[in-house]
């Protein structure tokens, strides 16, 4: 489940809930997602952050206003 937020300065970003039935570690998901923070590539949204509480996961990516990823490949922005 994906949802629109904003942060404490007003920036605004796109938070990205996972399952909590994965049965992947906290350990390993930290490790992942260290792993995609560091990949950037204009045609990739940046991953900023995560969130782990209890059983609960979220990513947190910069958000891409106006438009889709399809649209933006397509470049019929």
């Amino acid at each position: 489940m994906s949802m629109k937020g904003e942060l404490q300065d007003g920036k605004e970003i796109a938070l990205k809930r996972l399952s909590s039935n994965s049965g992947q570690g906290v350990q390993e998901f930290k490790t992942e997602v260290q792993l995609i923070m560091k990949l950037q590539h204009k045609i990739l949204v940046q991953l900023l952050g995560y969130c782990i509480k209890r059983s609960k996961r979220l990513l947190v990516y910069e958000f891409m206003a106006n438009n889709s990823l399809e649209t933006f490949l397509s470049g019929l922005s």
